[in-house]
């Protein structure tokens, strides 16, 4: 029972992250190009949709990749926090470099930054609520 309600917890953690990293995504280009006053004529949107999709999954597979699944009662909020952190780390220097390779020099590094800040927050946020959910109820 304790191992299906796991597995059923990860399942939960791994869409919420997918879905978390890609509104991360979408709202940086927000925050970027319509907040911040650029063009948007040069900035085509459905070109960062696909970075959204593609960041999103990948970052799950990070964040699976570095344990962040597992269960935590052991584990310290600071540990976890750090764990992120790193994850997030890599996978905006993996962007990069994937858009550095197939040269998709219209993408602002300023939407990394705040890509970076955003996935951050939300995932941190998360795990912050649903440990106090599981806490309290």
């Amino acid at each position: 029972m304790i191992r299906k309600n796991y597995r059923l917890l990860n399942l939960f953690n791994g869409l919420a992250d997918i879905v978390l990293n890609g509104v991360a995504v979408l709202l940086a280009y927000i925050t970027r190009f319509i907040f911040l006053g650029e063009d948007l004529v040069r900035q085509p949107y459905h070109l960062y949709l696909v970075v959204a999709v593609f960041y999103a999954l990948f970052m799950s597979f990070v964040y699976a990749m570095s344990h962040m699944y597992e269960p935590g009662r052991t584990r310290s909020y600071l540990n976890y926090i750090s764990g992120i952190l790193r994850a997030n780390i890599i996978g905006i220097l993996v962007l990069g470099v994937l858009l550095y390779l197939v040269r998709f020099v219209d993408f602002s590094r300023l939407v990394l930054l705040f890509v970076f800040v955003y996935s951050t927050v939300f995932v941190v946020g998360k795990h912050w609520l649903v440990r106090y959910l599981f806490r309290r109820y």
